[in-house]
């Protein structure tokens, strides 16, 4: 899906990864999108477990930051301002 939106014009801004997903982990996905250069899409991980093995394996795939399930929306609204990408999503 990343890989048709950006052909058509109109890229994801930002992916939310679960850590486990059906057919492929959240860092795995991350790490294929990044080697596919989907670049500048804003990668956070989800997970219910904030290990700090798991949050840097998520980290070191490609995913930009990592958050804790349940999350707030205003915490995903927090990391695109710290991370300029707020403005081109809206």
């Amino acid at each position: 899906m990343t890989t048709q939106a950006i052909a058509e014009g109109n890229p994801y801004h930002s992916i939310l990864l679960d850590f486990e997903m059906p057919v492929m982990n959240g860092p795995d996905a991350a790490k294929e999108m990044r080697r596919r250069k989907l670049d500048p899409c804003f990668i956070i991980g989800v997970t219910g477990n904030m290990l700090l093995d798991d949050v840097q394996y998520f980290i070191h795939a490609g995913a930009n930051a990592v958050l804790p399930k349940p999350f707030q929306y205003a915490r995903i609204e927090e990391l695109w301002n710290k991370n300029r990408v707020y403005d081109s999503v809206v």
